[in-house]
């Protein structure tokens, strides 16, 4: 397969993998998320007398309702009993070889895209702990996503059991928490020279 027919190939996968997804269901469900987030908020705030500041409920908000749309992805527009089966081959793909090799390595770059978010958000998060605590934290969260997403799969025949997903899955989570610890640097260093500039003053 040359480039030039990557693209298009690209595309005709990305709306195969978004047939069947349902806006409806991804609002309601997301809603329903974030109303049981608020509640939850609201009984630890009066139980522990812990303020949870108003961006990191948002922060949650926001990574409720993308589990959702990864649910959505993952599990909910798959029809019981479609696929079955376990591989543990790993194999990212590749340009060359086929149309095999190449609808692998297109879903092993849209399963690191699909991931890239989730890392971004657990991170920042979490941006209140250490680079190094952020990093291993994610990384562990997202494998622990992907490996449940795989088993679930598998368990109700809607996909296939793949160590490849499971590592690209987690290899998107953890560029999304650098990109997410790049970011805090920034901010951290920002808000640092904001700081000393007001102390001057």
């Amino acid at each position: 397969m040359t480039q030039s027919e990557m693209i298009p190939f690209i595309e005709k996968i990305v709306l195969e993998q978004m047939q069947g997804i349902s806006l409806q269901v991804w609002i309601l469900t997301a809603l329903a998320g974030i109303v049981a987030v608020h509640l939850f908020i609201l009984i630890l705030t009066r139980m522990t007398d812990k303020k949870i500041g108003f961006m990191q409920e948002f922060l949650w908000c926001i990574l409720i309702a993308y589990a959702c749309f990864i649910f959505q992805i993952t599990f909910y527009n798959r029809e019981p009993g479609s696929r079955n089966g376990v591989n543990i081959a790993v194999s990212m793909g590749s340009i060359r070889g086929g149309y095999g090799n190449a609808q692998r390595l297109v879903y092993s770059f849209l399963n690191i895209v699909l991931f890239l978010p989730w890392g971004f958000l657990l991170s920042w998060i979490n941006r209140k702990r250490r680079y190094g605590i952020i990093l291993f934290m994610t990384t562990l969260y997202c494998f622990l996503t992907s490996s449940m997403i795989e088993i679930s799969q598998h368990l109700t025949r809607r996909g296939y059991l793949e160590v490849t997903d499971l590592i690209t899955n987690t290899l998107g989570g953890v560029l999304g928490s650098i990109m997410a610890c790049l970011l805090l640097i920034v901010y951290r260093r920002i808000r640092h020279k904001s700081d000393i500039s007001q102390r001057s003053n």
